[in-house]
C-alpha cells in the first residue's frame, strides 16, 4: 500500500468507523488521558495518548510488519495534529 493510501484509509477510519463507535478523538483520548492518570498518577494530555498509541503501533511493527500496524500509526499522527492544532 502507497503512503497516499495508507493515509487515506487512516483518516477515513478515524472520522467514520472509530468516531462512531469510540466517539472523537478528542473526547476518547481524553477518556483514556483519565485513566491512565487513575491508574499511574501521571496526568498526560490527549495528544500526548495519541504519541503514546503511535508508540504501541510502532513496537508491534518492530516485531512485525503488518500493514494495519502502519495506517493505525498514520491514524495517531492525524489525531495528535489535529490535537495540536486545536489547542
Amino acid at each position: 500500500m502507497k503512503l497516499g493510501e495508507a493515509a487515506q484509509q487512516a483518516h477515513e477510519l478515524i472520522t467514520t468507523d472509530r468516531q462512531d463507535t469510540y466517539a472523537s478523538p478528542d473526547v476518547n483520548f481524553g477518556r483514556i488521558s483519565d485513566l491512565f492518570f487513575d491508574l499511574s498518577g501521571i496526568s498526560l494530555k490527549p495528544k500526548e495518548i495519541a504519541l503514546l498509541m503511535l508508540a504501541v503501533k510502532l513496537a508491534r511493527n518492530r516485531h512485525k510488519y503488518k500493514e494495519d500496524n502502519i495506517v493505525d500509526a498514520i491514524g495517531y499522527l492525524d489525531i495528535y495534529n489535529t490535537l495540536e492544532s486545536n489547542e
